[in-house]
């Protein structure tokens, strides 16, 4: 297995309770100089620079961090999915709770908006809304790929993600 996708998975199968942000550094082992040896220590945009001539050639690696592009893509898609169900949310807990939720009340009310929450939740779209918005989203990249395909245009170039989008 390549070390890359051993860290994939690792970030794939650890779950944060809250949003992180994961930065993957790839350290060629066999980094190839293309002039004259520097002595210092490189900068960021020579650095970016030599990682957007190099990773190409190393195709593996490139498959992996286009996987892990394409994984962002759904989180982002998810995120925001997220964000715009939570204006309906407050709404059916101001609903669920007849307002009352900011002040004072009793175990026994805490009980019955919980249970009563299904309730509300059964007459909204929220979960219906996310779930076309993930089809939706899943048929477009699909018909891109369709596309690039038949215009042979090899999907797993730099180009063909702009396309996308």
């Amino acid at each position: 297995m390549l070390p890359a996708k051993a860290c994939i998975d690792a970030i794939r199968s650890h779950g944060a309770f809250r949003e992180v942000d994961l930065r993957l550094v790839f350290v060629d082992p066999r980094p190839r100089s293309g002039g004259a040896a520097s002595t210092g220590v490189p900068g960021f945009f020579a650095t970016l620079r030599g990682a957007l001539v190099d990773l190409p050639r190393q195709a593996p690696i490139y498959n992996e961090l286009a996987g892990v592009g394409h994984y962002n893509v759904q989180a982002r898609r998810l995120k925001g999915a997220i964000l715009d169900a939570r204006a309906q949310v407050a709404r059916l807990i101001e609903e669920a709770t007849e307002g009352r939720l900011g002040g004072p009340f009793t175990a026994d009310e805490l009980r019955q908006w919980r249970l009563s929450s299904t309730h509300f939740l059964s007459r909204s779209l929220i979960v219906y809304d996310a779930w076309m918005r993930s089809l939706v989203f899943e048929a477009l990249d699909f018909v891109v790929r369709l596309i690039l395909g038949a215009c042979r245009y090899p999907i797993r170039r730099r180009r063909a993600a702009s396309r996308r989008s």
